[in-house]
């Protein structure tokens, strides 16, 4: 229940990802499935020859998993797929989240925090973990504000997941 309590006060006092966290790599340089995850139609328009990447070790192995940003945005957040690898030079697809990130590290539970905002007074937010070489979402947090532009919250509604 320790790790609620630490995504609540991500909620509360969100800490996006800082830029300097975020990589440009090459789509040379990342592994053919991780490079094969950004929008083909996006990469041809924009003429893209790199991507964005966070690396982050989800599940305390000392092996940081890869975030690769997809080339999808909108004013909702960015489109981001999660990699793992199994072996060496193996890297598999784990889970895919659309919104704004939060990382949070806390003892035995690394996470991603998934923040949608809905509008100006509205966000939900969720919170996923790697399970079995997965990501599953352990709690999801509806926010009602009662200031514009998401601030002071004035209701919390959380869901925890199986």
């Amino acid at each position: 229940m320790e790790i609620l309590l630490a995504v609540l006060t991500m909620i509360l006092m969100p800490q996006f990802i800082p830029d300097e966290m975020i990589e440009k790599v090459s789509f040379a340089e990342l592994p053919e499935v991780c490079a094969a995850a950004y929008d083909p139609f996006q990469r041809k328009e924009r003429e893209a020859v790199n991507t964005d990447v966070i690396r982050f070790d989800f599940d305390g192995d000392s092996k940081k998993e890869l975030i690769v940003w997809n080339g999808d945005s909108g004013s909702g957040g960015e489109g981001w797929v999660i990699f793992k690898e199994l072996k060496p030079g193996k890297w598999t697809r784990i889970g895919e989240v659309f919104g704004l990130l939060s990382l949070v590290k806390h003892q035995m539970h690394n996470g991603l925090l998934v923040c949608s905002p809905n509008g100006w007074d509205s966000a939900k937010w969720q919170f996923y973990e790697l399970e079995r070489e997965k990501l599953v979402c352990r709690y999801e947090v509806s926010v009602k504000y009662r200031k514009p532009i998401r601030e002071k919250p004035e209701s919390l509604s959380i869901k925890i997941l199986p």
